[in-house]
């Protein structure tokens, strides 16, 4: 599975369902489906809590994918325990 199918499956899962709506009213303006998000998040309950900014969505994505290639040429992680790590 590669970044833009993982966005399509993202996607297909969101569309006609009351989520799409919420893509719709964003904060920070529109997100298409399986897009990335526009602006910074947080949570209240821990503040010290660091999300990836924007920009940095796209490469840990990238980053996550190289890993997961990499793990499945290697043959070190068994197939099933490597399929779990999809998130």
């Amino acid at each position: 599975m590669s970044e833009a199918e993982m966005r399509q499956l993202a996607a297909m899962t969101i569309k006609g369902t009351a989520s799409e709506e919420i893509y719709a009213k964003a904060w920070g303006g529109r997100v298409p489906l399986g897009g990335y998000r526009k602006l910074p998040i947080g949570v209240r309950s821990n503040l010290l809590r660091i999300f990836p900014y924007p920009l940095e969505v796209l490469a840990c994505v990238n980053r996550f994918f190289s890993w997961r290639d990499s793990q499945h040429r290697s043959k070190e992680i068994h197939p099933l325990t490597l399929s779990s790590h999809v998130r």
